[in-house]
């Protein structure tokens, strides 16, 4: 009885070592998807930034006193 291996035998454990290396790729959409986010998310903070003068003081720097109705020393 012969045996004909092609293309070399392979270990499992060398098989499990080359799934781990190969990194699958997101869809086409994903990607644009993602894109998408990222681009938006910017413009969100410089519109934010470019209007900050007209946004009420921060409130929650104090650890929260504004929260509960305490008043703080400033």
């Amino acid at each position: 009885m012969h045996v004909a291996t092609f293309g070399g035998a392979r270990t499992p454990a060398t098989a499990i070592a080359e799934s781990k290396r190969v990194k699958t790729r997101a869809s086409l959409f994903a990607r644009f998807m993602s894109g998408l986010k990222k681009s938006r998310l910017q413009e969100a903070r410089r519109v934010i930034e470019r209007h900050s003068h007209l946004m009420a003081p921060d409130t929650l720097k104090d650890d929260g006193a504004a929260i509960e109705g305490r008043r703080t020393k400033r």
